[in-house]
């Protein structure tokens, strides 16, 4: 019997991601599940893509974890813009 393992390159780093809670108040969890180390960007813009929020990170192989601090944003809903190579996501937050 013969048994072939073929390896599958995953193209994005971030395999897996999760924004919580939302709605959220004082900060936003962003859980990344990731297949190598990447650099990461996250932005929070409002809704008229003025910048309200960003910052760089660094992301290891397997599960990261990043918090976005809130208190500063007014009430209202915002964009989560997230970039860690080729993977790119926008996730829309509620803040109350």
């Amino acid at each position: 019997m013969l048994t072939v393992t073929i390896g599958v390159e995953h193209p994005d780093a971030v395999v897996a991601w999760l924004v919580y809670p939302n709605p959220a108040h004082d900060k936003l969890n962003v859980l990344f599940e990731t297949v190598r180390a990447e650099s990461c960007r996250i932005e929070l813009t409002d809704l008229q893509g003025r910048i309200v929020q960003e910052h760089e990170a660094k992301l290891s192989g397997g599960q990261n974890k990043e918090v976005v601090n809130l208190s500063a944003c007014a009430k209202g809903f915002y964009l989560l813009h997230i970039e860690a190579g080729s993977f790119s996501k926008t996730a829309k937050v509620a803040v109350e």
